[in-house]
């Protein structure tokens, strides 16, 4: 092979490794929506379409509570 043929082998192969390694992570809120009176409890299932753990198990998201007009909650 040629020198250029080399290079575009080896830009390929770190094209799929690049793309492998950073996707973007779907996450999907069950419900959608909900509507609640003051002082009822809501749950919410949130799931991830890829794993969120590194290598050691430890996870890289965390849920925060939000409402309008407030500042976040952990």
């Amino acid at each position: 092979m040629s020198y250029p043929t080399y290079l575009l082998l080896l830009l390929g192969i770190l094209l799929i490794f690049s793309q492998a390694s950073y996707g973007q992570i779907v996450l999907t809120q069950s419900p959608d929506y909900v509507s609640v009176s003051p002082g009822e409890t809501v749950t919410l299932t949130c799931k991830a379409g890829s794993s969120v753990t590194d290598s050691e198990g430890d996870n890289w998201i965390a849920c925060t509570n939000t409402r309008r007009g407030l500042a976040h909650k952990d």
